[in-house]
């Protein structure tokens, strides 16, 4: 049987988890989707792919540079090429998963809810 066979079923939980969950328990959510890509070979390399196409960090810092004294005022200067762009958010993803980024300091600097 195939790695990929219920990778589909639990991917969805977990998204749903993710996209539902309470701020405080956010980042365990996120931590627990990644496991599951990570720990699914065929998934890995696609989402690996991805992530070695772009260079989070130096994004990261230009966008930070953007941050003004206002809440939510940084811009995320998304990348053009489509699938640059989605290695960008996978990274982000992963960044803030793994704790790289504080999700309260994220949403602070380019979030704002009016």
């Amino acid at each position: 049987m195939s790695d990929f066979s219920n990778f589909r079923a639990v991917y969805n939980e977990l998204t749903d988890a993710v996209t539902s969950a309470k701020y405080q328990f956010f980042k365990d959510h996120l931590e627990n989707f990644h496991h599951n890509i990570d720990d699914t070979p065929r998934a890995h390399r696609v989402v690996s792919d991805l992530e070695k196409r772009v260079d989070f960090p130096t994004w990261y810092a230009e966008c930070k540079e953007t941050i003004g004294s206002m809440v939510g005022s940084g811009t995320l200067a998304w990348p053009k090429d489509k699938t640059d762009r989605l290695a960008m958010h996978v990274a982000l993803l992963r960044a803030l998963g793994n704790g790289e980024l504080d999700m309260y300091d994220f949403c602070a600097a380019f979030l704002y809810h009016g």
